[in-house]
């Protein structure tokens, strides 16, 4: 967050913007809110896609009767020990990334080979942009199986408990 401020601050004085504090506090409380929707877009996708599988639902319900018994204020350190819960949540991240592309510029004075792709080096004069899809990536059979869109929290079975005991 700091490194936020620093540009932010920097941004301000090269362009010498004269700023008030309401502007700052505008600014701020813009930049929260666009957080806090994302977020809120996100949990809204995760609690969709365990309630559109029953058998999903099911494990959520007994992963957390499994480990919070009748304690209906666990601490922390039982909420994060919710591993089946913490795979749908991964799961829902992968069909729905927060960012479905990025942008690299590659600084090498060497090119670059993915496979049978060649990213060319940079030069003095010229570089060149590769927007990278996590979207397309995350939807791609070769990585993610024969049915890569739909929705299946056992993608990350290293995280998943067992709630049959």
């Amino acid at each position: 967050s700091s490194g936020v401020c620093v540009v932010f601050g920097a941004f301000l004085l090269q362009n010498k913007y004269k700023i008030d504090d309401e502007l700052i506090v505008n600014d701020i409380i813009s930049m929260f809110l666009i957080g806090r929707e994302l977020l809120t877009t996100h949990i809204i996708q995760t609690i969709y896609n365990i309630l559109s599988d029953r058998d999903v639902y099911i494990r959520v319900i007994s992963e957390m009767d499994l480990l919070f018994g009748e304690n209906a204020d666990p601490p922390y350190s039982v909420i994060s020990k919710l591993k089946y819960l913490e795979s749908c949540i991964l799961e829902s991240l992968r069909l729905n990334p927060p960012q479905p592309t990025v942008r690299s510029v590659p600084k090498t004075r060497n090119n670059i080979y993915l496979g049978k792709y060649m990213m060319k080096k940079a030069s003095r004069h010229q570089t060149t942009d590769y927007i990278l899809s996590i979207y397309n990536t995350h939807r791609d059979p070769n990585l993610w199986g024969p049915d890569p869109n739909s929705f299946n929290p056992d993608r990350f079975p290293v995280l998943c408990v067992d709630t049959t005991a």
